[in-house]
């Protein structure tokens, strides 16, 4: 009877230990979520350099086809623009290429709009701008978006449209 019992015992044990072996790590996609929400906090405060980093990371350890692969992407190209990498103008030209369809193709557009109107590029700014979905803007953004755009139409000698722009901010407060 003893003989039967430490089998059962013993099969028991080597049965939980089998099914240990077997269960999906935790911390995988704990990890992942971790670092991702780091990276866009790291975003936010403007630690560009630090969050390229952890969105680099993020798109190492995650699948090509995920949502949080893409987003990763966009951020990490958003950050290498601002830190003025080389590379940063590509790189958002890379994604807005992949990922017509993303929900951050309005702003990367924006985004590398922006860059074209700070060297000087208008012409090449008012073909991004003009791919912007204005209403998918944060309300600041669209200010900004508005101004520089109506200042593109001006310098390109399109007044008519540029009056457009510029008339919707006329009475508004704020920096444009």
């Amino acid at each position: 009877m003893k003989l039967i019992s430490k089998s059962l015992v013993t099969l028991w044990l080597l049965l939980i230990v089998a099914a240990a072996g077997y269960a999906q790590p935790v911390t995988g996609a704990t990890g992942i979520d971790e670092t991702y929400r780091t990276a866009l906090e790291l975003f936010q405060t403007r630690k560009f350099s630090s969050a390229y980093q952890e969105f680099g990371l993020i798109i190492n350890q995650s699948d090509p086809s995920s949502g949080m692969y893409a987003e990763a992407t966009y951020y990490k190209a958003v950050c290498a623009l601002e830190m003025g990498n080389r590379n940063g103008k590509q790189e958002l030209e890379n994604f807005i290429d992949k990922y017509p369809n993303s929900p951050q193709i309005s702003m990367a557009h924006f985004r590398l709009a922006n860059e074209e109107f700070a060297n000087k590029r208008y012409r090449q700014a008012m073909k991004d701008y003009e791919k912007v979905d204005a209403y998918l803007l944060p309300k600041a953004e669209s200010d900004e978006y508005k101004f520089k755009l109506g200042y593109c139409y001006l310098d390109n000698n399109e007044n008519e449209k540029a009056k457009t722009y510029f008339y919707d901010l006329k009475n508004k407060r704020g920096k444009f």
